[in-house]
């Protein structure tokens, strides 16, 4: 399986390029498993996908889609009506509480969120972040490898 993820990855990158990436496992229903990625990294591509595969992959068994979101744009956003601009279908969000003790990770075109208050709402909730948060929005380029 690896090696079908690697090979649809590097018709796209080169193995050696420093990407930031997420990688999510879907069931046959489409259910998200599980979701983990790395946004600040100095390992190459390769590297990443061999530990994050081995990470997640080792434990789910059941996994049908593969997705591998490559980071595109990755900024801090602190214009709050900005922030309220963005479509929550099109964008990642990201937050970190103020002493970076927890942080929090939202995908895009999450099937019951409507809007930003929505989803950065949810994301706090989620991953019990309480208090002030520093917030980033970024976009990726998404590759899905059927297994």
């Amino acid at each position: 399986m690896i090696e079908k993820i690697k090979s649809e990855l590097f018709k796209k990158y080169k193995n050696d390029d420093i990407k930031w990436i997420f990688f999510s496992l879907f069931d046959k229903k489409n259910n998200l498993l599980f979701s983990n990625g790395v946004l600040e990294t100095d390992k190459t591509m390769d590297k990443l996908i061999d530990t994050l595969y081995h990470g997640l992959m080792d434990k789910i068994t059941w996994v049908k889609n593969v997705v591998i979101d490559i980071v595109l744009n990755y900024q801090q956003e602190k214009d709050l009506k900005k922030i309220l601009s963005y479509s929550p279908k099109d964008y990642w969000f990201f937050l970190i509480s103020i002493d970076w003790s927890q942080t929090g990770v939202l995908l895009p075109d999450t099937k019951w969120v409507s809007d930003i208050k929505q989803a950065l709402s949810y994301i706090k909730q989620k991953n019990w972040i309480s208090g002030n948060v520093e917030i980033y929005t970024f976009n990726t380029d998404r590759i899905v490898v059927s297994l």
